[in-house]
């Protein structure tokens, strides 16, 4: 689990806080799924080493995976 563990929590959680679709369930985009997806897949990107390389069942188990181990620890 060596990328989990060096995961950065923090920016993370400030990279969600910039996108309305998954932070804010006010915001009109935060019902649209397809917005949802595309802000997620943005984070993931740009916080997970390699992500935009990997199949989609990699990104959905390491996305799993990190969301798990790293936010729950830090709750």
């Amino acid at each position: 689990m060596s990328d989990e563990d060096n995961f950065d929590v923090e920016r993370f959680i400030e990279e969600i806080k910039k996108r309305l679709a998954i932070w804010d369930p006010n915001s009109k985009d935060y019902r649209e799924t397809n917005a949802r997806k595309l802000q997620w897949d943005e984070v993931c990107a740009l916080c997970i080493p390699n992500f935009d390389g990997l199949s989609a069942s990699e990104k959905l188990r390491l996305a799993s995976n990190v969301l798990m181990y790293n936010v729950q620890a830090h709750l």
